[in-house]
């Protein structure tokens, strides 16, 4: 992989997967990207898995320091030696991922779009399920969410019935909600909306291009983005009960009705 593949702009879709593991070699990969790639938008990408892995890295030894029970099962499974070894390491993760997150301020910035609650959502161009282009853009003036998801998502599934009737209370106002499917094949998509009615927007996203410019790391990922283009919520995985996004919603909607 580092001979063949790690100096090409595919090695961006595997960066995530690499920088989230604690295998060393695998880690110096994807530091190696960081370092060496030669486009600076793939070291980039690099710089952010190294500061997702290195985090998540931290949280996981602090759960091990505080959690007895825990730090027993890990143990089992993983040896004494390496758990150890994960909790010594937290320190030195802390003080990577701050490098990584400093590098993607100032030699690499501009590189990724800014994807943060108050910034100015980035544009998207995808197909629709006519295969016609489309774009984020031209939806402005509308209150949209978008809904990366897939077929063969649990929980992306179980917010179906809930999104019906988010979009039926819209009805008529400047709304309008946007699933994008990463579905490997788009027939995959079709044939399960043929079955189960999912009455708005779909676009397909089957090359994981937009997903990835978005910081897509699970599914479903929302965001909502106002009807003057910016991001005013966002979350991974979704529970309807909790009433956030039909408020963020509503809100909006409102605000884009009086024209504010």
């Amino acid at each position: 992989m580092k001979t063949n593949f790690a100096k090409t702009p595919l090695i961006r879709g595997k960066l995530r997967m690499l920088a989230g593991g604690t295998d060393d070699a695998t880690l110096d990969l994807v530091r190696d990207v960081f370092k060496n790639h030669p486009e600076m938008l793939t070291r980039a990408h690099a710089a952010k898995a190294l500061a997702s892995g290195a985090d998540m890295r931290v949280r996981i030894a602090e759960a091990l320091s505080m959690n007895p029970t825990m730090r027993t099962n890990y143990e089992k499974q993983m040896g004494k030696e390496t758990v150890q070894k994960m909790i010594d390491g937290a320190a030195t993760a802390k003080k990577e991922a701050e490098e990584y997150r400093t590098a993607l301020r100032t030699e690499l910035k501009g590189q990724l779009p800014d994807l943060e609650v108050g910034a100015v959502a980035p544009e998207i161009v995808s197909v629709n399920l006519d295969g016609k282009t489309v774009k984020l853009s031209e939806l402005k003036g509308k209150v949209v969410v978008l809904d990366f998801w897939a077929t063969w998502c649990g929980p992306c599934v179980g917010m179906i019935p809930h999104t019906r009737e988010l979009v039926k209370s819209q009805e008529g106002k400047p709304f309008v909600f946007v699933s994008i499917s990463v579905d490997d094949e788009k027939e995959t998509l079709t044939k399960f909306i043929e079955k189960t009615p999912m009455p708005w927007t779909h676009w397909w996203d089957g090359k994981k291009a937009a997903s990835q410019q978005w910081d897509v790391e699970g599914y479903p990922t929302l965001y909502v983005i106002d009807h003057k283009g910016v991001i005013r919520f966002k979350t991974l995985g979704y529970d309807p009960k909790s009433g956030k996004l039909d408020a963020t919603v509503a809100e909006l909607v409102k605000a884009a009705e009086a024209g504010k």
